[in-house]
């Protein structure tokens, strides 16, 4: 159960992130890939023009959405192969 789980919770997690990042790409909050990209073109300069939102989103909503998630796909998965 624990491969499966895992897989189950894995394809959740891929799902709900293009979900999220298509989310802040729509309400023009800076996501993983343009925080990387930003920082490795521009430096310490890109991170001063971040929004208190893009921190926000970077450190704390993004990833506690996606572990809630998984969270969530174990938990379903459990109640579902329970026997």
């Amino acid at each position: 159960m624990g491969l499966l789980s895992s897989f189950i919770s894995g394809w959740l997690v891929l799902i709900a992130a293009v979900i999220l990042n298509l989310a802040a790409d729509r309400l023009g909050i800076t996501g993983w890939y343009g925080f990387l990209t930003g920082l490795a073109t521009e430096g310490r300069s890109f991170i001063a023009r971040l929004r208190w939102i893009d921190f926000a989103w970077l450190f704390f909503v993004y990833p506690l959405a996606l572990g809630i998630v998984a969270r969530t796909g174990i938990v379903i998965t459990s109640l579902v192969l329970q026997k």
